[in-house]
């Protein structure tokens, strides 16, 4: 699989006094190589990933039983990706990545508080990468236990090179909040039917956005 770097020109040779066939063929063949280059990282689809999570869960959510704990998601539904790819053990939460270069990465949760959970619930999100949160990605969701459930949407930049991967993290200061997930409906309304899709409780995308600074040359 070719890597996608930043692309260079070619180190031409140096033309002879006279014409010499040796030197059109090197030269021919330095150029075409190059152009192959840069027409396959043209013509090659950039790494992508969809990915959410939509589980049959007990009364439809992911709880938080213990208050200020660190939860990873877990991305179970993939709805499309191409070199990327979800694993981990326990909870498949790590997102990988097989080429180096800065990444797009946005995410959306569904967060509620169930009824008796008091006032106030506040929800944390970060990202982790290779195991260790990362710096400036935390974002905070306030809500109270009257109000229709909430939906945080960040997006961020992130320098990831070949085999890494990355986690989304949450915390809650509310052992009566959760992450929610509604299943299908059908809904009749002015006399007709349509099919209202589930909510996953956390949507996930990643998408290849520039190589990074440090590469040099396509190989």
């Amino acid at each position: 699989m070719a890597t996608r770097l930043n692309v260079v020109p070619p180190n031409l040779p140096i033309a002879t006094k006279q014409y010499e066939q040796r030197y059109q063929e090197q030269l021919n063949n330095v150029q075409r190589l190059f152009y192959n280059s840069v027409a396959n990282q043209i013509n090659s689809p950039y790494p992508f990933g969809s990915y959410y999570t939509s589980l049959n869960l007990t009364a439809g959510k992911f709880t938080n039983p213990t208050a200020n704990v660190q939860h990873l998601v877990p991305f179970v539904n993939i709805a499309e990706q191409f070199n990327t790819s979800v694993g981990g053990v326990p909870n498949n939460s790590r997102i990988y990545v097989s080429e180096t270069g800065v990444y797009n990465i946005q995410f959306s949760a569904q967060c509620d508080l169930g009824t008796g959970g008091g006032s106030t619930a506040t929800f944390y999100f970060w990202l982790r990468k290779n195991g260790v949160g990362v710096d400036a990605t935390t974002g905070k969701v306030v809500i109270n236990g009257s109000s229709a459930a909430t939906i945080p949407a960040w997006n961020y930049l992130l320098s990831l090179q070949a085999n890494d991967y990355i986690e989304l993290a949450w915390s809650s200061d509310n052992t009566s909040a959760f992450l929610a997930v509604v299943a299908s409906a059908s809904v009749t309304a002015g006399g007709s039917t349509y099919t209202r899709p589930a909510i996953p409780a956390v949507i996930l995308t990643i998408m290849w956005a520039s190589s990074n600074n440090n590469s040099v040359g396509i190989s």
